[in-house]
């Protein structure tokens, strides 16, 4: 994994110090994972599944084995056992892959994650960090990522997700800017805010590129932040709009950004006194597209629920369907305020 140090002492790698499922060693030119306590139970869950057993198989995922306790001379208290991975013959980091290697990385990642979904399994992180090359075959090296899944919830490595391979890519394939020299300054990769600011007008407008740049950047930067919530104020705050138009916009932020269509609702008639929002309905083909991967819930998703959502707020001054698979534009002002 990295240079062998010759020394009989255990040596943490400094780059595992902030996960507190366990961390990575060296000794003697050995690479030795530790299992904390707290990651112990969905760690012997993940090994007793076929999934995993086939990954490690197929060199998708790292090799592991158990070894004693004292090999790190009692080196955590909270350690639960010890694994020894595998000394891979080269690391590199994402800041120095080519393109398409990022783009590799990517779709390895996503095909991994998605063949362990199949046995209960998910990922709690998307760091690009923990999947490493050997020659050119990617190969997950986290072990301690793998989760056991709670149904119904949400995947939490998302904005990690994006950060580190989806908006990297998209600079270059969009900007024409490599990522190298940006990912070699920022190493957590690229933030939504960062790349809608980049990306030329046409492209924003791409359904693909709306729903996981500019919606989860709208998502994440509405609120007040800084010291008290004071220094820097929220976009309601700021905003002294006049009319408000939303298209396309309201089943991205209920079904992309699971935000109930009551506060999605509110939260725009919020924005200004008068406007219109487009309600996109289930059978529409962008809608069906939101759930390729996701499954077919969100039952309070319905025009009745919206209208009545709206109309709790503001009055309802204009409706009309715009399109044959059933959208519609409503047209409102908002109530006066007591």
């Amino acid at each position: 994994m990295l240079k062998p140090i010759p020394r009989s002492e255990p040596v943490r790698i400094e780059g595992s110090f902030r996960d507190p499922a366990g961390q990575i060693f060296q000794k003697d030119g050995h690479i030795y994972r530790t299992i904390n306590a707290c990651a112990a139970e969905d760690f012997a869950f993940v090994q007793r599944t076929n999934f995993y057993r086939q990954a490690v198989s197929e060199k998708h995922l790292i090799a592991a084995e158990q070894v004693p306790l004292h090999i790190l001379n009692g080196h955590r208290a909270e350690v639960s056992s010890v694994i020894e991975h595998p000394r891979l013959p080269f690391v590199s980091y994402p800041y120095e892959w080519t393109f398409r290697m990022l783009k590799t990385a990517a779709l390895f990642h996503l095909d991994f994650h998605s063949d362990a979904l199949t046995e209960g399994i998910t990922l709690v992180d998307a760091s690009a960090y923990n999947v490493q090359f050997i020659g050119a075959s990617p190969i997950f090296i986290d072990i301690l990522s793998l989760r056991r899944y709670e149904p119904g919830s949400l995947w939490s490595g998302y904005k990690q997700f994006c950060d580190q391979f989806l908006n990297p890519l998209l600079l270059q394939s969009c900007v024409g800017l490599p990522h190298n020299a940006w990912y070699r300054g920022s190493q957590e990769g690229i933030t939504a805010d960062e790349i809608r600011k980049l990306l030329p007008v046409q492209r924003k407008l791409s359904r693909r590129i709306l729903t996981h740049v500019i919606l989860r950047d709208s998502l994440q930067k509405t609120t007040s932040q800084g010291w008290a919530q004071r220094e820097r104020y929220g976009l309601r705050e700021r905003a002294s709009a006049d009319g408000v138009i939303a298209l396309a916009l309201i089943h991205h932020m209920s079904i992309g950004g699971n935000v109930p269509l009551a506060a999605a609702v509110a939260w725009l008639v919020g924005l200004a006194p008068r406007g219109v929002i487009e309600f996109v309905p289930k059978k529409d083909p962008m809608f069906q597209e939101l759930l390729r991967f996701r499954e077919a819930v969100f039952p309070n998703y319905t025009q009745e629920n919206f209208l009545r959502e709206l109309q709790t707020l503001a009055s309802v001054e204009r409706r009309e369907t715009s399109s044959s698979t059933g959208r519609l534009l409503v047209e409102f002002l908002r109530s006066p305020q007591d």
